[in-house]
């Protein structure tokens, strides 16, 4: 993940892989401080940039949570 994630309105960065099947498919979950700053890096070609150096291959499918506690 990029190190400016931080100043990008992301936090708490947390990593999962199913414990049944295609381990090379993954889950990353951030907290956020900034929801539109979030937004902005997801669209942002550093992002896209960060994903091809580290080997992505496939258009991550991105979702924006709120929680209902």
């Amino acid at each position: 993940m990029p190190k400016c994630r931080g100043r990008r309105g992301l936090i708490n960065p947390r990593v999962y892989h199913s414990a049944d099947s295609n381990k090379s498919e993954i889950v990353v979950v951030f907290d956020t401080e900034d929801t539109k700053k979030a937004k902005e890096f997801a669209a942002s070609p550093d992002l896209k940039e960060a994903m091809m150096t580290v080997g992505v291959l496939d258009t991550p499918t991105i979702y924006f949570l709120e929680s209902i506690d």
